[in-house]
């Protein structure tokens, strides 16, 4: 959950008294008014004025159609008439929160609060303005009062302990909701960044606390890794007690390769990769991270090549991370174009993959997807001149020649100084006129092809 939320509710009115809340839905001021009178009985508000009735509904009709200035102005009345009215307060605070005058939602929302303390619809708009301001020491009492009703709020609490540099309080509001919930993308990374920024010694006394509460398996990982990075010899013992408590976890597993690589153990550290890829209870994240550690190895222990490439053939399936692609490509094209259209399902947008993709195209002699994504790469990157070489070569290998050369020339447009990028594009508009058998343009071009190579 963001931590600025949005509870305007501009097309609602809120009717608060001395019990609670009531909220009143509407699509014009008339059918408002007709809501709210049928609603709120003489209970509800008790003995007031129908002077006071009808000022209070008109303020609500008034709001329904965003006219919030119309409304305070009707709520001041309003005040006049019961001073200490907490629905007015509320209102108020509300109406000028519309209108982003803060201080004045803060004051008329605190005013309502202290007649009302713990009114979850009363803290959430004040959490909500407090929030706006990114008065995160006042916002923290309310996320936690509101923690206390509503789980989603120990997210929020999370991100204010981290904004205000209380990085052990962060981790424990996000374990809560995680014990609770479980994890999602957004949780994951919000406890990589509070790791990354808490001090190394309190991060340890968090883990060894952790582990202290319950011996698993991810809390046996996270503390062993710590030393695993540190070099603290506590990790010999950590990791051998892990492999004795979880000996088939993939975690255990993933940190004894990485134990071995840091010793240099090589070749155990192949078999050990291999076994955290073939066991079935290895989350793809883990694998993912396993297959990009053998690549690394693979660069400089290409004896361990078919070692990688059997186990990319038995994971056709598993989303990989650019490295591995990035070496599919110098060694199978047609397994690393179905990993690159992979992330581009995900990410249509990025630029190294699109980068990598294209050219592979063209090897493989597909034209046709050539052109189609270099000219989508181009709506997103049209100042690009690396994506111009790419069209105007799948134009030119589809026989459309004089597209070809216009392509390439507006790329020129973007490129000034000599460079590979400037000849390629030069000589794709040669090739176009040779097939075009243009003599003259020919000669013209071989001459600026000279002139960048000299």
């Amino acid at each position: 959950m963001n931590i600025i939320k949005k509870h305007i509710f501009l097309s609602s009115l809120y009717l608060m008294f001395a019990l609670g809340i009531t909220t009143l839905y509407a699509q014009t001021p008339q059918d408002t008014l007709a809501i709210a009178k049928k609603e709120v009985n003489q209970d509800d508000l008790g003995n007031v004025s129908d002077k006071f009735q009808e000022y209070f509904f008109k303020a609500l009709a008034k709001r329904a159609v965003e006219d919030y200035t119309q409304a305070i102005t009707i709520l001041k009345e309003c005040k006049t008439l019961r001073p200490n009215e907490i629905s007015v307060d509320f209102e108020l605070g509300k109406n000028y929160f519309s209108l982003n005058n803060l201080p004045e939602a803060e004051k008329y929302l605190t005013t309502a609060l202290a007649k009302q303390p713990n009114n979850i619809d009363i803290e959430i708009t004040l959490y909500d303005v407090f929030a706006a301001q990114k008065n995160y020491q006042k916002a923290i009492p309310l996320a936690i009062s509101l923690s206390q009703k509503k789980l989603s709020y120990y997210e929020d609490l999370a991100n204010l302990y981290s904004r205000t540099e209380k990085h052990e309080k962060a981790l424990e509001a996000l374990d809560r909701i995680v014990d609770e919930q479980g994890d999602t993308y957004y949780r994951k990374r919000l406890r990589n960044k509070l790791y990354n920024e808490i001090a190394p010694q309190k991060l340890e006394h968090y883990f060894l606390h952790k582990l202290e509460k319950k011996a698993s398996a991810d809390n046996y990982f996270n503390i062993t890794a710590l030393y695993l990075e540190q070099n603290n010899p506590e990790v010999t013992t950590f990791l051998q007690n892990m492999k004795k408590e979880f000996p088939d976890s993939p975690k255990t597993q993933s940190l004894t390769y990485a134990y071995q690589l840091k010793n240099n153990e090589i070749p155990a550290a192949v078999k050990t990769i291999t076994t955290v890829v073939e066991n079935p209870k290895t989350e793809n994240e883990l694998k993912v991270k396993a297959i990009t550690y053998l690549v690394s190895i693979v660069k400089n222990h290409p004896e361990y090549k078919p070692n990688l490439l059997s186990i990319l053939e038995q994971q056709k399936s598993l989303p990989l991370e650019k490295t591995t692609t990035d070496f599919l490509a110098e060694n199978n094209n047609v397994k690393a174009i179905e990993q690159y259209e992979a992330i581009l399902k995900t990410k249509n947008s990025d630029f190294q993959t699109l980068k990598a993709l294209i050219p592979l195209y063209l090897k493989e002699k597909k034209y046709h997807e050539a052109l189609k994504l270099s000219t989508e790469a181009l709506s997103f990157y049209p100042t690009q001149g690396i994506f111009y070489t790419y069209q105007s070569a799948a134009y030119i290998n589809l026989k459309e020649y004089t597209n070809g050369i216009e392509s390439a020339e507006l790329g020129l447009n973007f490129i000034t100084a000599n460079s590979p990028l400037k000849l390629s594009l030069y000589q794709n508009i040669l090739e176009a006129y040779k097939a075009l058998e243009q003599p003259e343009k020919i000669l013209e071009i071989e001459e600026k092809i000279k002139h960048i190579t000299k």
